[in-house]
């Protein structure tokens, strides 16, 4: 199959016939002004009218060359280039190593070429985008850097000149897996440790220091127990590569549901009045022993009953059991806290530590 012709090679054929065109004009309108002139020597009485005659036509035959020119300028300008979309944002993929970063998108249907522009934060290329080169496939590298380098640039389709407003941005870092300091941070936690009663909050503060020039967004998150809450200030931040930053870490318990005090669960007190209850059933036999046997059995009968009751009470039942800690509000016990930090813009690698620290429930 043939490859169709590129933009640029269509332009450029649209140019030559547009010429060609051009040049056939001139010469006609310098052969029709040549003959209109004779005739208004051969009759000077009709020259005024001959005269306005002429010059609308001449100016009508010059004015066709002069639109064909500026159709043409308009043809070989950049701008008509620009009319193709950039490359898509969500096409980039991009790789690196330790001197080497690339970046890959999908083609613009219809592309002569895409540029690249160029703007460091080192200075290298000053603080505006320029063009610093192009490429013909829609790929292009970085190579020879240092390890742990940062590098930005933007690529747009043809030469678009609004590059600083529409040109695709295209970042990344290559990663240090040599010798030598990364662009990376570190994460340190104090206390390391925390004791509270349930319903108090626990504190703790994040310090977050760059190493080797780091200078990115940050986000952070936090996790704990259940019936907890664990709250950030502030939840992101901004390194400027060499002032450790410290945020502040709360978490909120929630106290446990009170238990109603139960006398009767306590097996000593069971114990107690079984007892009392036995020296008081002797007593009434005493004293009863001498009256009538009627009145006797009456009051041994109530004595078993009560007797019977207080087992009852002791050893089955709600109120004979031990009681157990509600399940409602932040249970005690020892849990984990942990805080992570990620970065959270569109430079890769992306990066990610995390800190833990103990948090103790009374």
């Amino acid at each position: 199959m043939d490859d169709e012709p590129t933009l640029s090679g269509r332009l450029a054929f649209l140019r030559t016939e547009l010429q060609t065109w051009l040049t056939g004009l001139t010469f006609a309108s310098i052969a029709e002004q040549s003959s209109v002139e004779d005739k208004i020597n051969r009759n000077r009485e009709n020259a005024r009218h001959l005269g306005c005659a002429v010059v609308t036509r001449s100016s009508r035959t010059l004015l066709i060359p002069l639109v064909v020119a500026i159709l043409m300028s308009a043809a070989s300008s950049p701008l008509l280039l620009a009319q193709l979309p950039d490359p898509a944002p969500s096409s980039v993929v991009v790789s690196v190593t330790d001197t080497t970063i690339t970046w890959t998108w999908t083609a613009v249907q219809g592309a002569d070429h895409y540029s690249i522009w160029c703007r460091d934060p080192d200075g290298t290329y000053g603080p505006q985008y320029f063009k610093c080169d192009q490429t013909a496939l829609p790929t292009y590298s970085v190579t020879g850097l240092v390890p742990g380098s940062w590098v930005e640039r933007k690529v747009s389709t043809n030469d678009n000149l609004a590059v600083t407003i529409t040109g695709t941005l295209l970042t990344g870092e290559t990663t240090n897996t040599g010798s030598g300091s990364a662009r990376d941070f570190q994460m340190a936690v104090t206390p390391a440790s925390a004791t509270v009663d349930a319903g108090n909050p626990a504190n703790y503060s994040i310090t977050t220091t760059p190493t080797a020039g780091f200078a990115r967004k940050l986000g952070f998150t936090c996790s704990g127990p259940g019936a907890t809450t664990c709250i950030l200030s502030p939840s992101s931040v901004t390194l400027d590569g060499s002032t450790p930053v410290t945020l502040t870490v709360t978490v909120s318990t929630q106290a446990r549901a009170a238990l109603r005090p139960d006398l009767l669960a306590r097996p000593m007190f069971c114990a107690v009045m079984i007892t009392q209850l036995g020296f008081g059933l002797m007593g009434i036999v005493v004293v009863v022993g001498s009256r009538r046997s009627q009145h006797r059995k009456v009051v041994l009968i109530c004595a078993v009953l009560l007797i019977l009751a207080a087992l009852t009470a002791c050893g089955t039942g709600g109120i004979g059991k031990t009681p157990v800690q509600g399940t409602s509000g932040t249970q005690a016990g020892t849990f984990t806290i942990t805080i992570t930090g990620m970065t959270t813009d569109t430079v890769v690698p992306t990066l990610s530590h995390s800190v833990t620290a103990t948090l103790v429930v009374r």
